[in-house]
C-alpha cells in the first residue's frame, strides 16, 4: 500500500459480538439482553513528517483472558497498513486509562505521552481495587505508565491542551475522572474522537449515558462538550461504535480494518 501521509483514521483492533444492551447503557439491567455489538478502535492522525495515535488498545494476551473478543491486529500491523510505523508516533494521547485503552503504550518508542493528571492520579489511588474498578484497568500498564513519567516520556495535563496548531486536548471526565478528548482541526472541519466520552452514537445522539462511569453529571457535561467542539462543520466519532464503519468510508487494502474519518461536507477526494 502507498504511504498514506495525511488523514485521521480508525483503526479497529478487536471486536465482541457477544455483549448485550444492558452492559452498555445507564439504567438498563444486565438482564437486557438485546445484542449490542462493541468494536475497539485505536485512532491514528497521519501528517506528513510524523503520527499522532490516540490510545494504545489492549493485547492479544488480554483478549485471551478476558475471553469473547476477537482480536484483529495490533498498533504496529494497523500502522503498517496506512504505510507508517510506530517509529514516526510522536505522539499518544491516553483518553483514559481502562485495559483497553494501554495495552501498547510502551510499544511506540519515540513518543510523548499525554495523559490527565487526574486519570493517573486516581488508578495510583485508595479506589483502583474497590467495586468494579479492578476490572476496568491493568494494573502492569499502570506500573508501565510510572515507569514511562520516570522515563521522562509522559506528560500529566491539568485540563485543556492545545498541542499544536491542529491537535486539542479536552478534559471532560464523566467515564473516568480524567476522561479526555481529542479535537484535530482539518481543512473541511474539526474531527472530534470522543474515545470513551461517548462509547456509540446512540449515548450523545440521544443523550443516553454510557453504564459505566465515576459521575453522571459529568458524562452529561461530556456529551454537550463534545457537541460544543465539533461545532456546525465538525464530526463526533464515537469509541466503540460499529457504525462508525457504516457513517465513514472505509480504507480499501486493509481487510475492512481502516476507516477514514471525514467532517460531513468534506471531499473524498
Amino acid at each position: 500500500m502507498n504511504r498514506t501521509t495525511n488523514g485521521v483514521f480508525a483503526l479497529q483492533y478487536a471486536s465482541r459480538s457477544v455483549s448485550v444492551r444492558g452492559e452498555h447503557f445507564h439504567g438498563y439491567t444486565p438482564t437486557c439482553h438485546e445484542q449490542y455489538p462493541i468494536d475497539y478502535y485505536i485512532w491514528a492522525i497521519c501528517r506528513p513528517d510524523d503520527v499522532v495515535v490516540v490510545d494504545a488498545g489492549f493485547t492479544r494476551e488480554a483478549a485471551l483472558e478476558r475471553g469473547n473478543r476477537d482480536y484483529l491486529a495490533d498498533p504496529s500491523e494497523l500502522l503498517g497498513l496506512l504505510g507508517r510505523n510506530v517509529e514516526e508516533v510522536s505522539t499518544v494521547v491516553l483518553s483514559h486509562l481502562h485495559y483497553d485503552h494501554t495495552g501498547h503504550v510502551a510499544g511506540f518508542p519515540h513518543a510523548q505521552i499525554h495523559v490527565q493528571r487526574r486519570e493517573h492520579e486516581f488508578w495510583n489511588g485508595p479506589f483502583a481495587n474497590r467495586g468494579l474498578f479492578p476490572h476496568l484497568h491493568t494494573a502492569a500498564d499502570i506500573v508501565t505508565i510510572d515507569a514511562l513519567i520516570d522515563a521522562g516520556r509522559v506528560v500529566l495535563d491539568d485540563g485543556d491542551v492545545v498541542v499544536d496548531e491542529t491537535l486539542s486536548l479536552h478534559l471532560v471526565g464523566g467515564h473516568t475522572p480524567g476522561m479526555q478528548v481529542v479535537k484535530v482541526a482539518t481543512d473541511d472541519g474539526p474531527v472530534v474522537l470522543a474515545a470513551d466520552a461517548s462509547h456509540f452514537y446512540e449515548n450523545f445522539e440521544e443523550d443516553k449515558p454510557y453504564a459505566i462511569l465515576t459521575d453522571l453529571l459529568e458524562m452529561y457535561a461530556a456529551f454537550d462538550r463534545l457537541h460544543e467542539l465539533a461545532g456546525a462543520d465538525g464530526v463526533i466519532v464515537p469509541g466503540h461504535d460499529p457504525l462508525v464503519r457504516q457513517r465513514h468510508d472505509v480504507l480499501a487494502g486493509t481487510g475492512g480494518l481502516v476507516t477514514v474519518l471525514r467532517p460531513p461536507g468534506a471531499s473524498t477526494r
